[in-house]
């Protein structure tokens, strides 16, 4: 796989495109999705998944480099579980979710994927939106009951309050892409 990145500190200096080759084992998928932390953190992500005709997530895997990319290592969810997206965080750029649309959970972790958290929900978590400046606020959606669920609480005691989503995505509506 070949990455291409550069940074907004190295695009001021007038430098160009870095590029680097990644070998990740096990690599069998035909999509991948590469991020990183970012704020001198050495920690790399790849989300690898693979389609069936319909466009549905098939079968994924993530794994993690925390020496900028030298050296990957699968990161293992629950069993059965089919990692479609993730979604980082503006104020805290270790916390990043991982939604199973398939298996309606979600993994959150705080610490670059140290640890974690595994949340049933009920309801398939098709996009999380992340408040710009709050850290525990977020907004999931499901996009096929065309509902909005905000929790305060990272997706503790989860109700769908229409009333409370809306205000929410007025507010900062510039985070709703």
């Amino acid at each position: 796989m070949h990455i291409l990145a550069y940074s907004l500190e190295s695009k001021r200096e007038g430098q160009s495109l870095l590029t680097s080759y990644v070998n990740l084992p096990d690599w069998n998928h035909n999509e991948a999705i590469v991020h990183w932390s970012g704020n001198k953190s050495n920690v790399i992500f790849v989300l690898t998944r693979d389609h069936d005709p319909s466009g549905q997530v098939v079968e994924s895997s993530l794994w993690q480099s925390k020496d900028y990319g030298g050296t990957f290592k699968r990161i293992n969810f629950t069993e059965n579980a089919l990692i479609y997206y993730y979604f980082t965080s503006n104020v805290n750029h270790n916390k990043l979710i991982f939604t199973d649309v398939k298996n309606k959970q979600i993994f959150l972790t705080y610490n670059e994927a140290e640890h974690m958290i595994r949340v049933s929900i009920d309801f398939t978590p098709n996009r999380i939106v992340l408040h710009p400046t709050m850290e525990d606020w977020v907004l999931g959606y499901d996009l096929k009951a065309g509902k909005q669920f905000p929790s305060s609480m990272v997706f503790e005691d989860i109700t769908s309050i229409r009333f409370k989503a809306v205000i929410f995505v007025m507010h900062d509506i510039q985070q709703i892409h």
